[in-house]
């Protein structure tokens, strides 16, 4: 970027040195976190929102009427790869050691990364999930209910499974008996262990990522499907997500359900996190049940086996449902 700014014609506020350092500024962090370079132009908005190109501030000199060029910025590689699913077997050694992760981090960290698998939530979902998240429907149905934040959809329900909802309802009660004076609408479902003197503070996935590293670190080799050790940096927060949509393409879960399941707005992204053959998305689909108008569409109760949302074993369950006698 820096050398696309250089290339063009003279100008002394376009080649200015306080930009080139501003570039340079953003490609540093974006590599030292190890994650995307955050978008340039967005940055050099909110800088400028910010007072930064005042005079004596670190942006002076910086003429307002620049701006970046298309060309300027690199191209986003596109992740058309296969998805990052876990293998069936690693995983299933990691949910057998979870255990570990309790006794070494407690049990917020065991709930967090079993909700994780359960629901293919991401981090930041499950993390701030209140301790108000769970609902029962007319046909005795529980679904978890979240804020999809990446999208900005509050409000959203997934349905999960009796063991899921078991879960989350054991982990309410330790969290009640710490907070007893708070109302249940400001708790936390996994609250922070520190700076959170009334439980409405919920734990960051920066928490939940490195107490996730340091116990996969700790663990044994881990062996993957071709008898060889299995490269542990595969195994992070986002992976659960990939495998839980990978479970439901094997299952042939049809590819708009997944798609609400997941919170994806397209099919494409959809397909970039599961490896699964062309044919499964060639399934018909099933309509999805109507709800409320705060709450985002639901896979319906049909003929069709389904598999059980919070299934973690090493292949897919399926679990007949008779048909529903209710009106839609």
């Amino acid at each position: 970027m820096t050398e696309s700014v250089q290339r063009r014609p003279p100008h002394p506020t376009r080649r200015s040195q306080v930009f080139v350092s501003v570039v340079e500024s953003l490609n540093f962090v974006g590599t030292k976190r190890d994650q995307a370079r955050p978008e340039p132009r967005w940055v050099l908005r909110e800088c400028r929102a910010l007072g930064r190109a005042r005079p004596s501030r670190p942006m002076a000199g910086l003429s307002h009427d620049f701006a970046f060029r298309r060309h300027d910025l690199p191209a986003v590689p596109k992740g058309d790869g296969p998805g990052r699913a876990l293998p069936d077997s690693v995983l299933a050694v990691l949910v057998a050691a979870l255990d570990r992760l309790e006794a070494a981090a407690g049990p917020n960290m065991r709930i967090a990364v079993r909700l994780l698998i359960d629901t293919g939530h991401r981090p930041a979902e499950v993390c701030q999930l209140p301790w108000v998240c769970v609902d029962q429907d007319r046909d005795g149905k529980y679904a978890l209910i979240y804020t999809d934040f990446k999208n900005n959809r509050v409000g959203r329900r997934l349905a999960i499974s009796d063991t899921t909802a078991a879960r989350i309802i054991e982990q309410k009660q330790p969290v009640r008996r710490r907070f007893p004076d708070t109302p249940p609408a400001d708790l936390a479902l996994i609250p922070r262990a520190t700076r959170s003197r009334d439980g409405s503070r919920p734990s960051s996935d920066d928490i939940l990522a490195s107490a996730h590293r340091r116990w996969v670190d700790d663990l044994e080799p881990l062996v993957g499907p071709d008898r060889t050790e299995f490269d542990k940096s595969a195994v992070f927060l986002y992976a659960y997500r990939h495998c839980y949509a990978q479970r439901h393409a094997d299952a042939g879960t049809p590819v708009d359900v997944l798609r609400e399941l997941m919170g994806h707005r397209s099919i494409p992204t959809l397909r970039a996190t599961t490896r699964s053959p062309p044919h499964e998305y060639a399934r018909p689909s099933i309509p999805l049940r109507p709800c409320s108008s705060t709450a985002a569409a639901t896979p319906p109760t049909s003929h069709r086996p389904r598999l059980e949302i919070g299934s973690s074993s090493t292949s897919p369950r399926l679990q007949p449902t008779a048909p529903s006698t209710a009106a839609p």
